[in-house]
This record gives structure tokens, C-alpha cells and sequence, in this order.
């Protein structure tokens, strides 16, 4: 009984550590999406773009952690990084799909418009990292 609890707990742990690493790398996500929303004079697309690319970087190496998955050989490590790759770009066309359809056909501002959208790519991301990518070992 005492291992069964334990066992919940650190799934639990677990998916606390990574929804504390999702919000660090959100909060970089709408740094760099809010200044280059500004800078592109509002085209929030592109800036979801860029800004995507940039902070799933800083994600793999901290969930490679989380999840205790850094392979010991280097082609492990690079199949490891391309499945990454992988998932988000099958990802990132959903992301800029909600972010339209919350944006432009909601009319929510970019900035609420992509919080509901960070919201449900927060699952897919979890499910696809903990079940696909970290995995691989």
C-alpha cells in the first residue's frame, strides 16, 4: 500500500515539475511573442512562430531532465531530438489554427487568444513528451 502511494505521488511530482517547467518556458514563449507582435506591427501569426521555435529549445533540454531520458549514445540523443522536432511541427500547425480561430473568428485579444490556445497545447505537449519522446532512451 505505502509503494502504491508512493508510486502516485511521484506521478504526481512528475507532472508538477513539468507544468512549472511549461510555465518557464511560456513565460519566455510570450516575451519573445509580445515583442515581436510589436515589432511586426501586430502580425501575431508570425510572432507566434518565431517565438514557438524558440522557447520548445529551452523545453527539450529541461524535460530531457524531467523525464530522466538523456540517452547515453549520441544517435539516441539525436533521434531523441528529432522526434521532438517531430512532434511539435505536427503540433504547430493546431497552434496556429486555435490561435487564429481564438484571434480572428472569437475576436479575443493575441494575448487571451493565446492563452486558451497555450492551454490545450499544455496536454498535447505533456501526453506527446511523457508517452513519445522521452521514451526514447
Amino acid at each position: 500500500m505505502i509503494n502504491l502511494i508512493k508510486r502516485r505521488v511521484n506521478k504526481q511530482d512528475e507532472f508538477i515539475k513539468y507544468t512549472l517547467i511549461s510555465l518557464f518556458c511560456t513565460l519566455i514563449f510570450f516575451i519573445i511573442y509580445v515583442s515581436l507582435n510589436y515589432f511586426t506591427d501586430g502580425k501575431y501569426l508570425i510572432a507566434n512562430g518565431f517565438a514557438y521555435f524558440i522557447s520548445f529549445s529551452v523545453q527539450f533540454l529541461l524535460n530531457q531532465r524531467l523525464f530522466k531520458a538523456k540517452p547515453d549514445k549520441h544517435h539516441m540523443h539525436f533521434i531523441q531530438g528529432l522526434t521532438f522536432i517531430s512532434v511539435r511541427l505536427l503540433g504547430f500547425p493546431c497552434d496556429q489554427f486555435l490561435l487564429f480561430i481564438f484571434v480572428d473568428k472569437v475576436h479575443l485579444s493575441y494575448l487571451i487568444g493565446k492563452l486558451f490556445d497555450s492551454l490545450i497545447m499544455f496536454i498535447y505537449n505533456y501526453l506527446t513528451n511523457k508517452f513519445i519522446v522521452f521514451k526514447i532512451k
